[in-house]
């Protein structure tokens, strides 16, 4: 039996509309990430719920021991189980494009297969 999916009902933030507060977090995301992902603008209707989001993934990025392909490994497989489309297809691009990561590992994530002890 599969877990059901749950998707978030509330209308997309759009910036040119935005509160003071959503305008703040998307120039951050603007200068973090070069774009607003559309998750953000989901969440931009609930700022607290974006910024703890913001702060724990920027947090991982530049705190954690990983390196840039380790990082993207744990995202792209938390993405997978979560079975969100959306998250698995920016990570892997992320992780093929950005953090140089094997394609056998991606390939590997993407079917629930093993990973590969030598990438």
């Amino acid at each position: 039996m599969s877990a059901p999916i749950y998707k978030m009902k509330t209308p997309s933030v759009n910036p040119e509309n935005a509160n003071t507060e959503q305008q703040v977090l998307f120039e951050r995301s603007k200068k973090e990430n070069k774009m607003i992902p559309n998750m953000f603008r989901n969440m931009g209707n609930h700022p607290a719920l974006l910024e703890a989001y913001m702060n724990g993934y920027s947090s991982f990025r530049s705190k954690s021991d990983f390196t840039s392909a380790e990082q993207e490994v744990v995202l792209l497989t938390i993405s997978a189980e979560n079975n969100c489309d959306y998250c698995i297809e920016g990570h892997s691009i992320a992780a093929d494009m950005m953090s140089k990561v094997p394609l056998a590992v991606t390939e590997a994530i993407h079917a629930n297969t093993e990973i590969p002890e030598k990438s």
